[in-house]
């Protein structure tokens, strides 16, 4: 069964903003682990977040270098992370997917996971604004599994975002910017 859907997707300039880091050598927490802690609020899904060392932003053609650690509480399964990069930023390394075991007993404290960190390396041969998603599922022992998907924003040079238009139309509601595209959904019964 098929269905054709209108989506509408409020754009947030929030979400937009950079992430600053104040070492390249001391790991802090990302924007978004950040705000969700400070709000009280836990986002739907794999109870993962992450820190990493980037500060957000890098020159045309320079390599940028991140470091990603991942924290999550006790649990018994496993994890399987993965990262791409938006078009326009090449993942020199680090996009592979790695899946590591997890023990409640392997756990040092409930802010520490047993996952190592991960190094990335990235870099964009133009200005403009690109993202690095961090695909993250959590198997839980019993077999359930939550996923979580963590999007981080590099500004490359001037960090001018290009204006992309793949049949989305963009208008004002409530002051608000709102993208309307066309999706299909299949639902198999």
């Amino acid at each position: 069964m098929r269905h054709h859907l209108k989506i509408s997707l409020a754009i947030s300039a929030a979400l937009l903003g950079g992430i600053a880091c104040s070492s390249a050598a001391q790991v802090k927490p990302s924007i978004i682990a950040a705000a969700e802690s400070s709000q009280g609020y836990s986002k739907p899904g794999a109870d993962v977040k992450l820190r990493h060392n980037f500060s957000g932003k890098m020159n045309a053609g320079q390599v940028g270098d991140m470091t990603v650690e991942f924290i999550m509480p006790p649990t018994d399964g496993r994890v399987q992370v993965s990262f791409s990069a938006t078009e326009g930023l090449e993942l020199l390394s680090g996009g592979d997917m790695r899946e590591t075991a997890l023990t409640k007993a392997a756990f040092l404290t409930p802010e520490t996971s047993p996952m190592a960190p991960k190094f990335l390396q990235f870099r964009a041969q133009e200005d403009g604004v690109y993202y690095v998603n961090a695909f993250i599922d959590v198997i839980y022992e019993g077999g359930e599994k939550r996923s979580r998907v963590i999007t981080l924003p590099v500004s490359v040079g001037t960090g001018v975002a290009k204006p992309v238009n793949n049949g989305i139309r963009y208008e004002q509601s409530g002051g608000r910017a709102v993208a309307i595209m066309s999706a299909d959904e299949t639902v198999s019964e």
